[in-house]
């Protein structure tokens, strides 16, 4: 007696080709709707980057105006306008001349002298 093996036909292969060409767009489609959220994503990441940049070189810049005031001014030779501009220099190009009416210095008489912009008092920079 002779066995048969099960044959696929035709429309075996015709079902198989119809169940293809239903999905081929899907990933198409699926790419379609990631994409937006991936490049917001990359965005974000990107001005999250500039934002903290900005924030480092504003507060090393207001330290830099502060160390300024209380280690390097003799008696007399520093001006609020002397440690202003240094600390729109040393901003690395955040802060820019314009914005020298935005940094605040002010002094903490810890010496008890007179004057109270003397070297090793306490200077404070806000920007």
């Amino acid at each position: 007696m002779i066995q048969r093996l099960p044959r696929f036909g035709i429309r075996g292969r015709k079902d198989l080709g119809a169940s293809l060409k239903r999905e081929e767009g899907q990933a198409a489609f699926e790419f379609m709707l990631v994409i937006p959220l991936y490049i917001l994503f990359i965005f974000l990441l990107i001005d999250m980057g500039v934002w903290m940049y900005e924030y480092v070189s504003i507060s090393n810049a207001a330290r830099e105006g502060a160390r300024l005031g209380a280690v390097n001014c003799s008696v007399g030779s520093c001006t609020a306008t002397v440690i202003k501009n240094r600390t729109v220099g040393r901003s690395g190009g955040v802060l820019g001349a314009g914005n020298v009416g935005e940094v605040t210095v002010g002094w903490v008489n810890n010496t008890g002298s007179a004057g109270n912009s003397d070297r090793g008092d306490s200077v404070v920079v806000r920007v």
